[in-house]
């Protein structure tokens, strides 16, 4: 048994200071004997694992706020005086103030349900396990599109935000630089692409990564999230075969269907597309952000044409899908009510179990007509939540 206060921060130890440290030889062990004298001394050797708050008291934790404690102290004061006076019916002023208060508080106690959910996944990917364990998310920085998205998601989590330049490897260890010293992490969430995870290992001009935190994650030491390579996963090129693999892999129908998807390397799907480039949306299966996409009733002859050689030159570098009427909903925009086109991004939380987050990210073209909803392409987003009899397959 190894105790936080037998040796401090053994991590941070050779193998051979800290059996010294807590006199074991590695040649002999332990004889059972010992093990029960250190059991007796030390406790189990089990990693403390952090109680989950009960439902109740996170629902109450909504309410501590000091805004919601002035609406509630008004709430008692109009039912006063409607009491008192009796000027109506019912105490309308009250009864809209508090159901805007439990409308916040529902919404703010769901919304921290689904970033527990979150947290309680990362921490089962610690190396050292989910008592022990450290995360940060991986930003880009402030210059990022999504970086109001990076400092929510680590704000809800109750995680640090990190830049590359704020963490660092040492002994195929990664530590956060904090005003106390490095602290050890064990989890990163990154949200910077491979090619500037590592500039040992990948671009070598990146400022954004981490230099030798790809080693770490080889040796066991940190979980990155998600790991190197996942992104076959978002290939474009893979989308077509989507309902092979749910067949294959889970011997069921897949429940939704596919957008019609042509792959440019069937000869018969390239010169479909070839014909009728103006009713296609071609997208570069190497892209993503909405970059390298021609939007074909949108688009130029120039450019059409130009999206025409390069498949020919590159069809293996190249989907297309017919144009597909995305929703429409009400955003106020510039004082005015205008409709602009949205789609929806789902989210799975998979820990040790699975979890399909009920709500999600609507995406918005902002753009008056557009199909493009991507943030870096300046598109915008809506909060989603969906509502549905807990029985519903739907």
């Amino acid at each position: 048994m190894i105790g936080s206060a037998a040796v401090e921060s053994p991590y941070r130890l050779a193998v051979a200071d800290v059996m010294s440290a807590v006199d074991v030889d590695p040649r002999r062990g332990l004889t059972l004997a010992e093990v029960e004298a250190r059991r007796a001394r030390h406790g189990p050797n089990e990693l403390a694992v952090e109680v989950p708050v009960p439902a109740w008291k996170r629902l109450l934790a909504q309410f501590r706020g000091p805004l919601t404690l002035l609406l509630l102290v008004a709430t008692a004061v109009s039912l006063l005086v409607w009491t008192i006076e009796r000027d109506s019916p019912l105490p309308y002023e009250a009864l809209t103030i508090l159901a805007v208060l439990l409308l916040n508080a529902t919404l703010g106690y769901v919304q921290e349900g689904r970033a527990e959910q979150a947290l309680q996944a990362l921490r089962q990917l610690s190396p050292r396990g989910p008592g022990e364990a450290a995360i940060v998310l991986l930003t880009p920085g402030i210059y990022n599109s999504a970086y109001y998205e990076h400092t929510f998601l680590a704000r809800e989590m109750g995680i640090e935000l990190a830049e590359g330049q704020d963490l660092v490897v040492r002994n195929q260890i990664v530590y956060l630089k904090t005003t106390h010293g490095l602290q050890r992490v064990d989890v990163v969430y990154r949200r910077i692409d491979d090619d500037f995870l590592d500039p040992l290992v990948f671009r070598p001009d990146s400022a954004l990564g981490v230099p030798g935190i790809v080693n770490a994650w080889r040796a066991g030491n940190v979980a990155l999230v998600n790991a190197p390579g996942t992104g076959i996963a978002d290939d474009k090129a893979v989308y077509p075969h989507v309902p092979d693999l749910i067949r294959y892999y889970l011997h069921e129908e897949p429940r939704l269907e596919n957008v019609p998807t042509y792959q440019l390397t069937n000869p018969e799907h390239r010169e479909l597309v070839l014909d009728s480039l103006e009713r296609m949306v071609v997208k570069a299966v190497s892209e993503s952000g909405g970059k390298g996409m021609l939007m074909g009733p949108a688009s130029t002859p120039g450019q059409r044409a130009e999206f025409a050689r390069a498949i020919v030159e590159n069809p293996r570098g190249y989907i297309a899908q017919p144009v597909i009427p995305l929703s429409r909903h009400v955003c106020y925009l510039d004082g005015e009510l205008e409709s602009r086109h949205i789609d929806l991004r789902p989210f799975v939380i998979y820990g040790d179990e699975i979890h399909v987050v009920p709500g999600g990210l609507t995406r918005v073209a902002l753009r008056k007509g557009s199909l493009v909803v991507n943030s870096s392409q300046g598109g915008g987003s809506k909060d989603t939540w969906v509502l549905a009899d807990a029985e519903s397959n739907r």
